[in-house]
């Protein structure tokens, strides 16, 4: 999982957070060997691991904490300079992927810490568990829900776009790409997904029926609408893309924004 999500992300954070985010470049030393660098921490974790389950001896122990560590190290390595990349944005306007790429990273840091912690301390404890909620839904879940703000009104505009000069009519009749998607049920979708997240982490803290069925409900109602904003998007496309040529040419500030 960390694998997938983490370098998923890592690698699709190079190009998207400097184009929607208006933030500078990534620093080329985490261009070219961050990734690298964690998927052979991974590796040397997951032998290890391997190894002590078939009865290895401490070497082996060791070599799984100190990858374990180099892994919680590399991610570590990706949310600080994304935090202040963000902070060095040239646009001062905030959003909602903006909110969802800084909770992401506040989480993968929390748990990048938080999980060295938890297996060393005595006994049973539900750190590791909430340490494991902050970075598959605080960090994956929330940086998955960002991107899809941005990138799934960019792509209904550019298909948009390239439909109308098909059609010969003017791009002036573009909508702006932020009319596909509005804010406000954007930011509730985010309130109900912070708020779920806040719950699950209580759940797994307090073991109980009560917080972990309103966990789920809640959680569930964050994907819902997530989903139904997201096809609000693709109705508004249609319908526009089916619509008449307007006779006016459009209004001229609709490709704006």
């Amino acid at each position: 999982l960390l694998g997938w999500t983490g370098l998923l992300v890592v690698g699709l954070a190079y190009e998207v957070v400097p184009l929607f985010q208006h933030t500078p470049s990534y620093p080329r030393w985490m261009r070219l060997g961050l990734i690298g660098g964690l998927f052979a921490a991974l590796g040397l974790w997951s032998l290890a691991l391997a190894s002590l389950r078939l009865g290895g001896g401490e070497a082996w122990r060791l070599l799984l904490w100190g990858s374990g560590l180099a892994v919680s190290g590399g991610l570590l390595s990706f949310a600080l300079p994304t935090l202040w990349l963000q902070h060095q944005r040239k646009k001062s306007e905030s959003g909602v992927t903006l909110w969802y790429w800084r909770i992401g990273m506040l989480c993968l840091i929390a748990g990048a810490v938080g999980a060295p912690f938890a297996l060393m301390g005595e006994g049973a404890s539900p750190w590791l568990e909430i340490a494991a909620a902050w970075v598959l839904v605080g960090f994956a879940v929330s940086v998955i829900n960002g991107m899809l703000y941005k990138i799934v009104p960019f792509l209904l505009w550019l298909h948009l776009t390239i439909a109308f000069q098909a059609q010969g009519r003017s791009r002036r009749e573009v909508p702006g790409v932020k009319t596909f998607l509005p804010e406000g049920p954007a930011r509730l979708q985010f309130v109900l997904h912070l708020l779920g997240l806040t719950l699950l982490c209580a759940a797994l803290a307090q073991p109980g029926d009560l917080l972990a069925e309103a966990a789920a409900l809640v959680l569930g109602a964050s994907f819902g609408l997530l989903g139904g904003n997201l096809l609000f998007a693709l109705w508004r496309y249609r319908k526009k893309r089916d619509s008449r040529p307007s006779p006016a040419g459009g209004d001229p500030g609709g490709s704006k924004g």
